[in-house]
């Protein structure tokens, strides 16, 4: 998080640099210094506008997003044993994290293991995932994918990721206007002096506008790298099983299609998606080395010689480890040592009121919103799997969560007396 505020830093220094020269700029051709505070102050006015207009054509909700890339959602009732476990990852996830359960989408023509989260605010997000990520990972695996992709909800990649792009097409938008103004100066009948001022402008806000629009890639593909580091350890964090997403990451890399997209819009989303879309250099990168990446998180795969391993093809896999697995030495944990990992929740004094108590509730709840722990997600697993399965089918369709909700009204009259008990404490 601090090498993201770095970057940022360095992101609205680019562009104030870039109003600074094209200011110095007007001075020198003007001989003025009130033209050029004013060629500067005009610079970043056009920069602003070319920002909100990027901002608002890319600002779609998630489905739009997801569609646009050939994301198909998923039937909430499918049968398909492969898409119901991935709903049922989605739903543990969603409801140990506190947040609306997002739309799932499928990449149905994509072979290759990758993932996306889009969408502004948790309420509109999706999660998309390639029929190769379905089909090649087992279910710890698949869950570390999904909390990857959850942590980039949480910590708002999605809306800095808009930002960063707004600004980018604002720079841009200084390119483009310098090339009007020299497509202009060729026809323009006015004076030659007149004629050469315009060429020399629109020469300098293209060349500025070009180094300007490169830096800022550079200085955006680093933020977005910081932030799949980011996403990589609060997975791990969410999950504590570090082999999960270690073990997606090495089949990504033991597989010839890898994490590649084939998508035409894959490239411009590419900051979205669990792994690269395409081939850049590194500095254009949007993801670290998958190497990097598994070092950080899971040394000990490196340590064990896994590397650079050939995998099996593990269509239709479960949770259950696969031969090539076994062969990497890469055994996951069982629920017994995950939970010893989670450190004891400290306990709270008591409250002295039914206020208080209703109080270090909400508030308890408030914090565990978008961190969720080992426990949570065994919890929601847990609350999953009693409910019968006649019943959670119903409850993914409208009228069946409707008239959950209404059940869930229906409380006894004892209960009922309880709640209005706290309510008016509350308001006594």
């Amino acid at each position: 998080k601090s090498a993201t505020s770095r970057l940022v830093f360095l992101y609205v220094l680019a562009v104030l640099v870039i109003c600074g020269a094209i200011g110095f700029v007007a001075i020198f051709f003007t001989q003025s210094l009130i033209g050029g505070l004013i060629a500067a102050a005009i610079t970043l006015v056009i920069i602003a506008i070319g920002s909100l207009i990027r901002m608002r054509q890319l600002g779609g909700s998630g489905s739009e997003v997801a569609i646009l890339l050939g994301g198909i959602p998923v039937d909430p009732a499918t049968k398909d044993p492969l898409e119901r476990r991935l709903l049922n990852v989605v739903e543990e996830m969603a409801i140990a994290s506190g947040i609306p359960v997002p739309r799932v989408f499928i990449l149905r023509g994509e072979a290759g293991i990758n993932a996306f989260a889009a969408g502004m605010r948790p309420g509109e997000a999706v999660i998309g995932v390639t029929r190769g990520t379905l089909e090649q990972l087992n279910r710890d695996e698949l869950q570390g994918v999904v909390a990857h992709e959850f942590s980039h909800i949480f910590n708002g990649d999605m809306r800095l990721n808009l930002r960063l792009m707004g600004v980018l097409g604002g720079i841009l938008a200084l390119t483009t206007i310098g090339r009007i103004m020299l497509n202009t100066s060729r026809g323009t009948r006015s004076s030659k002096k007149d004629g050469n001022a315009l060429i020399f402008i629109g020469f300098a806000l293209v060349a500025i506008g070009f180094i300007g629009v490169f830096f800022a890639r550079l200085i955006k593909a680093a933020v977005s790298r910081q932030r799949e580091y980011l996403a990589d350890a609060s997975a791990v964090q969410y999950t504590r099983n570090p082999l999960g997403i270690g073990g997606a990451l090495m089949k990504i890399n033991g597989m010839t299609e890898q994490s590649s997209v084939t998508s035409p819009f894959a490239e411009e989303a590419s900051h979205m998606f669990f792994g690269s879309v395409k081939l850049f250099s590194h500095m254009m990168a949007t993801h670290p080395a998958l190497e990097e990446r598994i070092k950080r998180i899971s040394p000990q795969i490196l340590q064990a010689g896994a590397w650079k391993p050939r995998y099996e093809n593990p269509t239709g896999s479960t949770s259950t480890m696969t031969g090539s697995e076994a062969s990497t030495g890469m055994n996951y944990m069982d629920e017994e040592s995950l939970m010893s990992a989670v450190s004891p929740v400290p306990q709270a004094r008591a409250p002295r009121s039914q206020t208080e108590a209703a109080a270090a509730r909400a508030s308890a709840i408030v914090d565990t919103v978008g961190m969720p722990g080992l426990d949570d997600l065994i919890a929601a697993k847990d609350m999953i799997a009693k409910i019968p399965e006649a019943v959670r089918d119903q409850l993914r369709t409208p009228i069946g969560a409707t008239t959950g909700v209404l059940a869930l009204l229906l409380q006894s009259e004892s209960g009922s007396a309880a709640q209005a008990a706290i309510i008016k404490d509350s308001y006594d």
